[in-house]
This record gives structure tokens, C-alpha cells and sequence, in this order.
């Protein structure tokens, strides 16, 4: 796959190999490109969990592109630009938690909810090679929808996008004049795109595929087997793949939408948090409970061992004190005793 950096040219993706533009060279020679501006990852705005985010923002404003553009060509040269990718990824500052966002909650946004319709949704828990073929699989999926559409994939802890968009002037013969267009957005750096978000361009679902299980590879097969490492191995072997097509709909008041949206599900955060918080607050009263519970027994125990052992102690400090008494006090004693006694029986 051919790819190049825009990140130090004037508007270097519309003229490509020689005076080709880009949009002939992916749309009509069938060769792949990667575009990426330095600067543009989810990191940079310190939106270290905003992945989601991102790729829900890819999708909406794909589907605005879209309905503004007259064909594909149009639709690849506006999505490519610096300013769109920026705009993409604008959204990440507003998430700076280290919280991971599933994608139901991102879709319930407002902003995101009223741009995509969700139409199927799948799940896998494959073997080794699942990353190899199920991209496929859903891929062909996605093609068999007529319109335009766009798949947002989790792969905990990250989640990526890959649009197809329709051809809406293909005709009836086959070829890569009338294949859709699709683009696959990853906001996190790649050795492919190391300074920045990813957009990797094809018209050929068999390179897409390729590209996903690139961006997803398969697992080695022996961690399955490690009993360090089932759980996490469980965890990254799973992958969901959520299916949207847009919705048509006015650009009015967008950025008081994705300011709201942020607010909200900034909101749920915290209440999620204050959840967590009192759900460890009562596991640790539990626990606090029970300490003192056994303290109290402890004590009832000591005081109870008190009682038991009072009058002995008594006795044996009695008994101790006597015996340390000089010898000549206890034989006086006897004597007197012996007086005593004898003046009585006179």
C-alpha cells in the first residue's frame, strides 16, 4: 500500500505522483493511500480514552461531506484536508478522562443520535484467525447496503471507523469507476501514521479487509493457552462491529449540540464515578462493620476471661504475700497463738 504525509505540504493530497490527483489515483487506478497530518492523534488533545469519540465525529461528519458533494471524487478531496481531520479530532479535547466510552452511550448523544441510525450489530469471540477473516465478513456486510454507510469497530480498549461510501453515479458494468469509496479513520498513531490520526482511502473491499486486520492483527494463538493471561486474552480476542447509515439533517446550532452532548455525557461520567465511589464507601463499611463486630467479641471475650480469673488471682496474690513474710514475724505469730491458747485452758 502507497501512502504519504500531508503533514508538511500545501494541499499535497490533491496533487499526488506527478499532476494525478488523488481522488484518480484511489477512485480510477485502484491504488491506496494513507493521509495523516502530524499533530492530529487523540493525544494531542489529551483525549487519551476520546477514541470513540472520534470515530463517532469521523462518521457524523462523513455523512455532512457527503450530502454536500456532488460525487466521490468531491466527497474524497474535502474529506482529506487538514481542516476536516482537525475538526474530527476537535472533539477529543473535550474528553479528557481515562474513562473507557462504549459505544452505546457515545451514540445516545444527542449530537451522534440524531446524524446516525444504527442498523445491525454484530459480535464474535473468535479464534486466532478472527481478526483475519470476520473484517471481511463485515466489510461484505456493510457493501451489501445500497446507501452509504459506516462501521464503527471496538477492539477493547480501541475503537476505530470505516466508511463506505456509495457510489451514487455507478453504472451497470462492474469496475473501480463504480465501486464504492471507503475510508478507514484511526485516531490513535500507527507505524504507518506515526504523528497523527490515520485516513486510509481504497476502492477495493479486499485491501480494506486487509487494512482492518492490519490495524486489528490476529493474536498469537498460544496466549489462549496461558493461565496469566486468559482473561486479557478473552478481552482482546472479542470484537463488535456496529453498523450506521445517516441521517438527513440541517447544520443549525451543531456546535451548541456538541458542546450539549459533551456536557452530558461529561455528567454521566461523574455519575458513574459517584456510583463506583458509593459502592466501594459500602464495601468498606462492610468490611469496617465486621472489624468492628470482631473487636467488640475480642473485648467481651478479655472481660469475661477477667471475671473467670479474678478471685484465683486474689488467692495467689495472698498466697504470694504471705510466703515473702520474715521468718521471725510468722514465729512470733506462732508463739502468741500458742499463749493464747495454753492462758485459755488455764
Amino acid at each position: 500500500m502507497s501512502q504519504f504525509s500531508t503533514s508538511r505540504m500545501n494541499q499535497p493530497h490533491r496533487q499526488i505522483q506527478g499532476s494525478v490527483p488523488l481522488s484518480t489515483q484511489v477512485l480510477t487506478l485502484g491504488k491506496d493511500h494513507i493521509v495523516s497530518f502530524e499533530g492530529t492523534s487523540q493525544f494531542t488533545a489529551q483525549g487519551v480514552s476520546a477514541c470513540g469519540l472520534a470515530a463517532f465525529n469521523f462518521a457524523r461528519i462523513g455523512f455532512r461531506i457527503e450530502q454536500s458533494k456532488k460525487n466521490l471524487a468531491d466527497v474524497l478531496n474535502e474529506l482529506s484536508t487538514k481542516e476536516v481531520i482537525e475538526e474530527i479530532v476537535a472533539i477529543c479535547a473535550g474528553w479528557s478522562s481515562n474513562l473507557h466510552l462504549e459505544v452505546d452511550d457515545i451514540h445516545d448523544l444527542p449530537i451522534f443520535g440524531r446524524s446516525l441510525k444504527l442498523m445491525s450489530v454484530e459480535y464474535g469471540r473468535p479464534r486466532p484467525k478472527h481478526f483475519q477473516i470476520p473484517p471481511r465478513v463485515r466489510a461484505s456486510t456493510m457493501k451489501k447496503i445500497e446507501k452509504s454507510a459506516v462501521m464503527i469497530i471496538t477492539r477493547p480498549p480501541e475503537i476505530i471507523a470505516c466508511f463506505k461510501f456509495a457510489n451514487a453515479n455507478a453504472g451497470p458494468r462492474e469496475g473501480t469507476l463504480d465501486n464504492p469509496l471507503f475510508v478507514i479513520f484511526d485516531s490513535h498513531p500507527r507505524p504507518s501514521h506515526p504523528d497523527g490520526a490515520g485516513l486510509s482511502f481504497s476502492a477495493s473491499i479486499e485491501s480494506t479487509a486487509r487494512t482492518l486486520s492490519d490495524i486489528l492483527p490476529a493474536l498469537d494463538e498460544g496466549i489462549f493457552d496461558s493461565p496469566d493471561f486468559q482473561w486479557q486474552a478473552q478481552l482482546l480476542s472479542n470484537c463488535s462491529a456496529h453498523v450506521y447509515v445517516g441521517r438527513h439533517r440541517r447544520k443549525d446550532h451543531e456546535d451548541a449540540i456538541v458542546q450539549s452532548s459533551l456536557t452530558i455525557l461529561t455528567l454521566r461520567s461523574q455519575i458513574s464515578a459517584l456510583r463506583r465511589e458509593n459502592e466501594t464507601l459500602g464495601s468498606d463499611n462492610m468490611k469496617l462493620g465486621l472489624e468492628a463486630g470482631r473487636l467488640r467479641a475480642d473485648v467481651k471475650y478479655e472481660q469475661m476471661k477477667t471475671k473467670r480469673e479474678a478471685p484465683f488471682s486474689a488467692m495467689a496474690f495472698a498466697h504470694r504475700m504471705l510466703g515473702r513474710r520474715p521468718q521471725g514475724l510468722i514465729s512470733h505469730a506462732a508463739a502468741g497463738s500458742s499463749r493464747v491458747s495454753s492462758a485459755g485452758w488455764r
